[in-house]
């Protein structure tokens, strides 16, 4: 059987989808399989010193330096050409994301991480709002629909007629690779400027992450506790300056820190070292920086709708996204309540567990097996 691979969310910053192709693709070519892969993908700034690095035995790799608008246009418009003309004659195509690229007479996976963008259209830039009219027919067209959560299942089967045999629930893997090194920990949270304590929030500065709740609350917990800092890691996305422009106006602005983007191992760094983690996301097909918080025992502070609930009731404290009074009254239970800190920090360390690489990649190919 031959699987082609994309690989073009591999990129050299990636963010959650590229962390997530990235351990799965890893755990899949671990192991043991029959299964012959091409690790196909396109992009200006794929990271292909990591993608080369997967290469190996049965795993070989193809670059197409396309950029995206054109890539779009001829795959997702015109529907040409097909992609084995590029990449040879395959039996599967695995995307990582809800579109597919012209199969001829293949078969092919797709990805759906979330509806956020149907659920809250105005919290999107019209060229997403756009792509829906590529990726209806392409939820019809998939042979199988991988999904990260429950949740995100239960959402597609809501909004579109598919036959739910299609939909897979296949968890994303996360890993904690490092272990606490105090020497080198602090040289990251130095060259950051950052010093203890802090609570730390993960995400794009875009208004479906809350930033502006967030940012209330912490107005309310920073006049508590005064020696708090806030940390935003994330790079600018969309309406970002309404974010910006409120975290210069608070008056805690001097303890208020955005970082922008962040790579893979300082972000476990920041992980491990914040009182907590706190993600207050309006909607999420999963969370990701809930289960790397966890990962590193690291107590989560989070909403209680959509996926984070599925993921972390249990395991954080649930608060209502909507009222900055809750995230700040969840914020100071876990900073003062020792107990319940280190309650949090063993359920988190148990949940992320169950989330492990090796699962995720051996439900992947069973489903390229049952689809062969």
């Amino acid at each position: 059987m031959r699987v082609v691979f994309d690989v073009s969310y591999i990129q050299k910053r990636r963010a959650g989808i590229g962390r997530y192709t990235t351990e799965l693709l890893q755990a899949i070519l671990n192991a043991e399989s029959e299964i012959k892969y091409q690790l196909f993908g396109w992009s200006f700034s794929l990271d292909t010193e990591k993608i080369a690095s997967l290469a190996r035995p049965g795993a070989n790799v193809r670059i197409a330096q396309i950029p995206g608008a054109i890539r779009r246009y001829y795959w997702s418009r015109m529907a040409w050409p097909p992609v084995h003309f590029i990449v040879g004659r395959h039996d599967l195509f695995h995307s990582t994301d809800p579109l597919l690229p012209p199969l001829g007479d293949g078969r092919g996976i797709i990805t759906v991480y979330d509806l956020a963008y149907r659920r809250f259209p105005s919290m999107f830039e019209q060229y997403v709002l756009k792509l829906d009219r590529y990726i209806r027919p392409t939820l019809r067209r998939a042979s199988a629909i991988i999904v990260p959560s429950e949740f995100t299942r239960m959402d597609l089967l809501d909004f579109e007629r598919i036959d739910e045999g299609r939909v897979h629930v296949i968890h994303p893997p996360v890993i904690s690779r490092a272990q606490q090194d105090t020497v080198a920990d602090r040289e990251v949270l130095e060259r950051f400027g950052l010093r203890a304590p802090f609570i730390l929030s993960v995400g794009t500065i875009e208004p479906r992450k809350n930033h502006a709740n967030l940012l209330r609350a912490f107005k309310t917990v920073g006049m508590k506790e005064q020696d708090l800092h806030l940390v935003l890691a994330g790079k600018l996305g969309w309406h970002y300056r309404e974010v910006l422009e409120a975290m210069q106006r608070s008056p805690l602005a001097a303890r208020i820190h955005h970082l922008d983007y962040v790579a893979e191992r300082e972000l476990e760094v920041l992980y491990r070292s914040a009182l907590c983690v706190v993600y207050p996301s309006l909607f999420e097909g999963v969370g990701l920086p809930v289960l790397e918080a966890m990962a590193a025992g690291t107590p989560v502070v989070t909403s209680d709708s959509s996926a984070m609930k599925e993921v972390g009731e249990g395991a954080a404290v649930l608060v209502n996204p909507d009222e900055p009074e809750e995230i700040a009254e969840g914020i100071l239970s876990v900073i003062r309540q020792s107990e319940l800190a280190r309650d949090l920090s063993r359920r988190g360390t148990e949940r992320a567990s169950r989330f492990s690489a090796s699962a995720a990649a051996r439900k992947v190919i069973d489903l390229y097996r049952s689809l062969g």
